[in-house]
């Protein structure tokens, strides 16, 4: 079962942005295997990071008395 169904929309939506900001930098056309690898690990790393901040958040909001 999927924990969190909308990491992967996370990641994509992080993924088309960071793709759309580099697409016309001299950089990102002349490394673009370096760019895409960098696009892919900040993609999964900011879903894994909001993931983490959301359980910290709910575990804060649930506090059993």
């Amino acid at each position: 079962m999927i924990k969190r169904p909308f990491a992967l929309v996370q990641i994509l939506a992080v993924a088309f942005v960071l793709t759309k900001v580099t697409q016309n930098s001299s950089f990102a056309q002349e490394h673009q295997i370096v760019v895409t690898i960098s696009i892919a690990l900040i993609s999964v790393a900011w879903a894994a990071l909001s993931g983490m901040i959301w359980d910290m958040l709910k575990g804060s909001l649930y506090v059993e008395k």
